[in-house]
């Protein structure tokens, strides 16, 4: 497994160690091989409290060592099967890219439909290629992952699990969802209340770490898990949790390289599901009365930020694992009417953010010396999580209808550039 760690990864396919064709089938086998083991380890912890109740059994003692013993093994081989499989979970991620960018087309609505809206002609092609056109016009555009509008929401969240688990293993983790307004993002990371089957990422991935530390547990692993809420409206950032006006800055953590606060924002402990799901609930009647006083537009020009930190230790083996989740929102991409002849400083500041973090993302596609962060709040905000060996997942969220025909068309070619520069296929 050593040797494993050693292989180069960008040749790592060609030598025959794994094929990237396979590697969905990979970790399947890898967490159904964790599986079993947990299930092991269950038996000898339900076979050592058995031992101890059995008071009148005159080889007690000797019994209680035997299970022990026989833990103790099962325990170390259960962890070295925990860091191989770790090693192949980012072998895995290497080979998807660390840098990876998908692609959903909503369903018409139900209003929609009955108002007979007319559709784009798209056409899917296969998982990873879709066309679009109008007018005997028609253009090609190729990402890591197309999911059809008769995508679940699980089906979307399958695609991003392994990011979650690398948060776990101590990776700096960025799921954003960009688009134009109405095109489903919100409905992506968030879901519909009440509705298990329409959970978006946000509450599968609090379920998704909460299954995992009961695993993880069980090999001496023990988690802290702290959330914060924010948005960036107009270049400045609001608490969520604590809408009290107050300046937040973001700062660098003291002899933390790299690593980032923002002042006087408002960080909950998370014990549970629910204790997340309540957070949510806050931020949400939060983010209604902000509207209210401002502008009902307002939650779609904003970029809404979702924190979450995972602090993992192992006190036996004194280990520690630090992973960061960014689980973003980003305000809607479209462009201004034409009829708009002043553009707000509130538009400016959209398309600047927006801008920089192609900027950003392109420029470590490039590996380029200098990474513009700093010129926006977002992409300074999100930097941790965006650089070095950190993971990101970009999810283009698209509409269907005629009408929305033109961003659409824009929202594809913006991140083409961004797939295509990732399969080195960049035009300089």
């Amino acid at each position: 497994m050593d040797d494993l760690t050693n292989v180069d990864l960008n040749n790592i396919g060609h030598l025959g160690l794994i094929d990237p064709n396979d590697i969905d089938l990979t970790n399947m086998n890898l967490l159904e091989a964790q599986g079993q083991f947990n299930t092991i380890l269950l038996s000898d912890i339900s076979n050592l409290i058995d031992a101890m109740d059995c008071k009148k059994c005159v080889e007690k003692e000797e019994l209680l060592k035997e299970a022990k013993k026989k833990l103790d093994v099962q325990k170390e081989i259960i962890d070295k099967m925990v860091k191989e499989r770790r090693t192949l979970h980012n072998v895995i991620l290497e080979l998807k890219g660390n840098i990876r960018v998908c692609c959903r087309v909503r369903p018409r609505t139900p209003k929609e439909t009955e108002q007979m809206k007319a559709l784009c002609d798209i056409s899917f092609i296969d998982d990873c290629t879709i066309e679009i056109g109008k007018s005997e016009i028609y253009q090609k555009f190729s990402f890591d992952k197309i999911f059809a509008p008769n995508a679940s929401q699980a089906d979307v969240f399958e695609e991003l699990s392994l990011l979650v688990q690398s948060a776990l293993e101590g990776y700096n983790v960025c799921v954003f969802a960009c688009g134009q307004t109405g095109s489903g993002k919100t409905y992506t990371m968030e879901g519909e209340r009440g509705s298990q089957t329409d959970e978006g990422i946000i509450p599968r991935t609090v379920h998704y770490i909460f299954e995992e530390i009961k695993n993880m547990e069980l090999l001496g692993w023990e988690y802290r898990i702290e959330a914060s809420f924010l948005e960036i409206y107009n270049e400045h950032i609001v608490d969520l949790l604590d809408i009290t006006p107050k300046p937040h800055e973001i700062q660098m953590v003291p002899d933390k390289d790299g690593d980032l606060y923002v002042t006087n924002l408002k960080i909950e402990e998370i014990h549970s599901p629910d204790e997340l799901h309540e957070c949510l609930r806050t931020v949400q009647r939060n983010r209604a009365a902000i509207a209210s006083t401002q502008s009902n537009e307002r939650s779609s020009k904003s970029h809404s930020v979702v924190r979450i930190r995972l602090i993992g230790t192992h006190v036996t083996k004194q280990e520690e694992s630090i992973g960061n989740l960014n689980l973003v929102d980003l305000a809607g991409s479209e462009h201004l009417k034409t009829e708009e002849a002043v553009r707000t400083a509130e538009t400016k500041n959209i398309n600047k953010s927006l801008a920089n973090l192609g900027k950003v993302i392109l420029a470590l596609l490039k590996k380029q010396e200098h990474i513009p962060y700093k010129k926006s709040k977002l992409t300074h905000l999100l930097m941790p999580s965006l650089g070095g060996n950190s993971k990101t997942l970009m999810l283009l969220n698209v509409s269907p209808l005629d009408e929305c025909y033109n961003e659409t068309l824009n929202s594809l070619i913006f991140a083409s550039k961004i797939s295509n520069c990732k399969t080195g296929n960049v035009n300089e």
